[in-house]
């Protein structure tokens, strides 16, 4: 113990040491490989032990913005000076790298083949990219005067736009855009006739026509689409909000994801931006298919928060190898069941633009229960409840056409404009309670001992009653198993009779739980 603390001791004392740090071989001043100035020698860095607070104090100390990635393995190939032989141990908040904490490597060898790069956004105080969904993807703007204006998409082209593209550390330039592309913009246009040849380090080393002298509105702003903007998608699925975890760069051909370290984090992410509501349920070893594309080559490390995928940090795989047998696959949903003592009973909750609101009870019934339930993954529905069984919620009041009987099995796939605000007060919020995991059983009645845990735990009575609750479904279940071989027919009329038999025991019960 007294050892670790000198060790903790030393380094933090060593952190008065002045040295501050670079990145060379990428393609801007805000990507590639860590160097630190140490005496007057620069040495580069282990990617071991390198994390997300570390990066994000370069970044912000060589005035790149925020990180994009972090790449072990000598991505930006290896140094030639030594290799540090301290680990930074930053909280994220320092201004200066100057300010982080450091300890020597116990025991670790490390060679240049394990160089750690990163990949930063970009120079914020000069260049970004708005509108766009993605900080790789939009209108461009300039930083003049402590104001951000707009760039005139005239004579705007693809040697412009990949000067852009490189400054923010997004890669090479997918698309141009003009008139608007990505609707109009604000405030003053700083920049037109902009003309790049393609090699400058930074937009403002292009020709133009001058700080804030145009002759174009605020209709014509420049856009670009890099190929750092990463989309996600779900493939393989029975709808688009379940799935194969697919993203690509740009129009890269679409690449699938390994299921080691994917977080629900993440999951949450791909589903907001989906428009697919909130995730359900993260399925590694290919549950979805394989896929066809190769699996993509860095872990995201999404907060929750974030609006888009891109906006997430990405480190590389290091040392890991991970093929078709396992990508990951999420299932997300709209929908959501609320104040339930089991995560498949509750009040039913919508997702609209973002909000959660309760579902009235005027179109709700069983057969429409039964498909929500099988979509949270929660076997078929016991009960569709109405009058704010499970109480009342906060948020808005939702009514749409769920009783229009598709043949759709996820509800929720009908457009927003379908959806608006009832004459329906919260004491009339739609309710269910879902049998749970037990349709994944293959016995023909054996779900109903299971069903009969649900019951329990929803809170109804616990003497002679339940015991004969008990009893009866036991009975169900044994008589069910003997008739199974009779035939198909009298299969499904007994597992007819075994929920019609559940729903009833269950709404005895109600009273008690109420």
């Amino acid at each position: 113990m007294l050892q670790n603390v000198s060790v903790s001791l030393s380094g933090l004392i060593d952190s008065l040491g002045h040295i501050k740090s670079r990145l060379i071989g990428g393609e801007s001043i805000c990507s590639g490989r860590v160097e630190i100035e140490h005496g007057e020698t620069w040495v580069t860095v282990c990617d071991a032990d390198f994390d997300l607070k570390a990066a994000s104090v370069i970044c912000s100390e060589l005035n790149c913005g925020a990180v994009v990635s972090i790449l072990g393995g000598a991505h930006f190939k290896e140094g030639d000076g030594p290799v540090w032989n301290e680990t930074l141990q930053c909280a994220g908040n320092e201004s200066q790298l100057f300010y982080c904490p450091r300890v020597s490597h116990l025991n670790e060898t490390c060679s240049h083949a394990n160089d750690v790069s990163i990949v930063c956004s970009g120079a914020t105080e000069e260049l970004r990219l708005v509108d766009g969904g993605s900080p790789c993807a939009g209108k461009v703007e300039v930083k003049h005067k402590d104001q951000w204006g707009m760039v005139c998409d005239d004579v705007w082209e693809m040697e412009d736009a990949e000067v852009v593209c490189r400054q923010l550390g997004c890669g090479s330039a997918v698309s141009v855009h003009d008139q608007a592309h990505f609707g109009s913009s604000s405030g003053p246009v700083w920049l037109d006739e902009v003309a790049c040849d393609g090699t400058e380090s930074s937009l403002l080393e292009c020709r133009h026509s001058g700080w804030g002298v145009h002759s174009c509105g605020h209709h014509k702003p420049a856009g670009v689409t890099c190929s750092g903007h990463i989309t996600p998608r779900l493939s393989g699925g029975d709808s688009v909000c379940s799935g194969r975890v697919e993203v690509r760069h740009g129009k890269e051909t679409w690449s699938t994801v390994c299921d080691s370290h994917f977080s629900l984090n993440t999951a949450s992410v791909i589903c907001n931006e989906l428009n697919c509501g909130t995730a359900i349920s993260i399925l590694g070893g290919a549950q979805f298919g394989e896929g066809n594309g190769t699996v993509w080559s860095e872990t995201f490390q999404c907060v929750g928060n974030e609006s888009h995928l891109v906006h997430c940090p990405r480190t590389s795989h290091v040392n890991q190898t991970c093929g078709p047998a396992n990508v990951v696959s999420i299932i997300c949903s709209r929908f959501r069941l609320v104040n339930g003592s089991t995560q498949c009973s509750g009040r039913v909750e919508i997702q609209v633009h973002g909000a959660w609101g309760a579902l009235c009870d005027s179109h709700w019934d069983l057969s429409i229960a039964n498909v929500l339930c099988n979509q949270l993954d929660c076997g078929f529905a016991i009960l569709a409840l109405g009058e704010g069984y499970f109480g009342e919620g906060n948020g808005s009041e939702w009514t749409d056409s769920l009783h229009d009987k598709s043949s759709d099995p996820h509800l929720g796939h009908s457009p927003v404009t379908m959806l608006e605000v009832p004459q329906c007060p919260h004491g009339n919020d739609a309710s269910v309670i879902c049998s749970g995991k037990c349709r994944r059983n293959a016995g023909l009645m054996t779900p109903a001992l299971q069903c009969v845990t649900l019951l329990s735990s929803t809170g109804g009575p616990l003497g002679t009653g339940r015991g004969t609750v008990v009893s009866i479904l036991n009975l169900a279940v044994k008589g069910a198993k003997a008739a199974a071989a009779l035939g198909t027919q009298l299969r499904f009329y007994l597992q007819i009779w075994h929920r019609i038999l559940v729903a009833f025991l269950f709404s005895f019960s109600l009273p008690f739980t109420k």
